[in-house]
């Protein structure tokens, strides 16, 4: 064991299992999010066409931009737990709890929660997996 200042643990397998249930977790709830406001946005704006088109929009139109964070913290779990080199397991502890954060529906909460309490008032299917992914916790 390191005992030089500042020196962090590396992750243990068990936390590695639980960043790696938790980013499937996220997934499917993004999955579901994603598709409940492409439903929402070709019903205002029409047809978005193909995937490669359902990309830039969802990238680059303000309909999606409350996703973004939620898709930033899929990203760095994953990289987390694809990262080559050893990173501190107080990182992977912090993105599990940012991750708990996150996933609350909030009536006054940012514009994520808001939005989030929207979509899973709107959509079985995000319902749904809200509720899945309360199960995870």
């Amino acid at each position: 064991m390191n005992t030089q200042p500042g020196a962090s643990a590396k992750p243990t397998p068990e936390l590695l299992a639980r960043l790696n249930q938790t980013h499937a977790a996220l997934l499917h709830v993004h999955k579901a999010l994603l598709d409940h406001e492409r439903e929402r946005f070709e019903a205002k704006h029409g047809s978005i066409g193909t995937p490669a088109d359902v990309l830039q929009v969802v990238i680059k139109d303000p309909w999606f931009a409350w996703l973004r964070p939620m898709t930033t913290l899929i990203t760095e779990i994953d990289e987390f737990v694809s990262s080559k080199e050893p990173l501190p397991a107080a990182d992977g502890e912090a993105l599990l709890a940012a991750a708990k954060r996150m996933l609350v529906p909030a009536e006054n909460g940012d514009l994520f929660g808001q939005n989030y309490l929207r979509t899973i008032q709107e959509s079985p299917d995000v319902a749904l997996a809200h509720a899945e992914w309360k199960r995870t916790l």
